[in-house]
């Protein structure tokens, strides 16, 4: 198998355990540019965006620390709003105007 079946084939995994995912403390050891790949994914299966929201706020906290810097609001706020402005957006696109916060 190639490289991109193998991602292929990881990222549907992530996609049909999508919660299971968002919740494991392994998330919060991922790169920034895996984080984006997976919540990113239209086929990311979670009951709500509160699942990806809250996430990545467990996410930029480690984040934080890993880079020696205050867990503060205000960084662990501009993380969080990156991540979640780019999942919105996919959710508008996806529905025609309509996404499911809750």
């Amino acid at each position: 198998m190639g490289d991109d079946v193998i991602m292929d084939k990881c990222l549907e995994l992530i996609d049909e355990q999508g919660k299971e995912t968002l919740e494991s403390e392994s998330f919060t050891e991922l790169k920034p540019e895996i984080v984006k790949t997976i919540i990113s994914r239209d086929t990311l299966d979670v009951p709500s965006e509160v699942h990806v929201w809250d996430a990545c706020v467990k996410w930029a906290g480690a984040e934080c620390k890993r880079q020696g810097k205050e867990v503060g609001y205000s960084f662990r706020m501009l993380l969080q709003l990156q991540f979640m402005a780019l999942r919105v957006q996919l959710k508008i696109k996806r529905y025609g105007g309509y996404f499911d916060l809750f």
